[in-house]
């Protein structure tokens, strides 16, 4: 799933002294169940409209942490119910409500919309790599997941099926490559503790199918959907979210990958903000 979303980096007036008023993005978290996370961005708008990123400013505090913590920048949930939260920055006080449903966090992986996603993030479909016309030491996959049915039936089927290991997960090369625990062309590309690592593992754990079953994404929204960098060095935090098909929400920040059209302008960096 692609799409763009529009930061322009001008040269403006600073922003008039106070702010007119505080808000969170996203406005509407809720999460599957306990163990379930999400990270958030406080924007604050001036009086002559312009608005920047101010969460390191703003104090974030949970009325009902038995239900929902905060850790950071984002909520954890501990168990089902509703959280009141409660943000502060500066003189400005911002009231929000945190719901848990009453379910598992994890939902069922996806190839196309889970499993490409990381291959996509972590540059292994890249041109520069297995995504090159000629792929990379016989494995060959589209390029950035543009045709999933190919990418499923190479790394399942593929050269006998010794990529995805269902009988014994761990062992799949799927995961014993990428995190170097066989020798990789490609790097040391994550590891054991990661969430990529582990979403991989559960795929072949669930039997790395290609279609949906169970929860599904509906919808991806990339947020704050629109900001104005007023001055070189400016950064803005972006948080994914992904709506599934049960109503919950699911942070997806580190599930993308971020492309700018002109890096002389505006670069990504690793902390999901340019």
């Amino acid at each position: 799933m692609t799409f763009l979303r529009r930061i322009a980096l001008v040269a403006a007036a600073p922003a008039a002294l106070g702010w007119a008023k505080i808000h969170m993005d996203p406005a509407e978290i809720r999460l599957a169940g306990p163990g379930a996370s999400q990270r958030f961005v406080v924007s604050s708008t001036a009086a002559d409209g312009a608005e920047s990123d101010v969460t390191a400013q703003c104090t974030v505090r949970s009325l009902r942490p038995e239900v929902v913590a905060v850790k950071g920048t984002a909520f954890e949930a501990r168990q089902a119910g509703a959280a009141p939260v409660e943000i502060r920055c500066g003189g400005e006080k911002l009231a929000a409500v945190v719901d848990v449903m009453l379910g598992n966090a994890e939902v069922q992986v996806n190839f196309a919309g889970d499993i490409l996603s990381i291959l996509t993030t972590k540059g292994c479909n890249s041109s520069a790599c297995h995504g090159s016309p000629a792929g990379q030491a016989g494995f060959k996959l589209s390029l950035y997941g543009s045709d999933p049915g190919a990418d499923h039936r190479m790394i399942v089927d593929g050269h006998n099926g010794r990529r995805v290991d269902k009988a014994a997960p761990a062992n799949s090369l799927l995961l014993r490559k990428p995190s170097f625990q066989a020798p990789h062309g490609g790097g040391h590309l994550l590891t054991r503790e990661s969430d990529e690592y582990r979403t991989l593992l559960t795929w072949i754990e669930q039997g790395a199918a290609f279609g949906e079953r169970g929860l599904r994404i509906t919808r991806i929204d990339l947020l704050p959907r629109e900001r104005i960098l007023a001055s070189v060095g400016d950064r803005q935090a972006l948080v994914v979210v992904g709506r599934l098909s049960d109503g919950s929400t699911r942070d997806m920040t580190e599930r993308v990958r971020f492309f700018v059209n002109d890096e002389a302008v505006l670069s990504p960096v690793k902390d999901a903000g340019v």
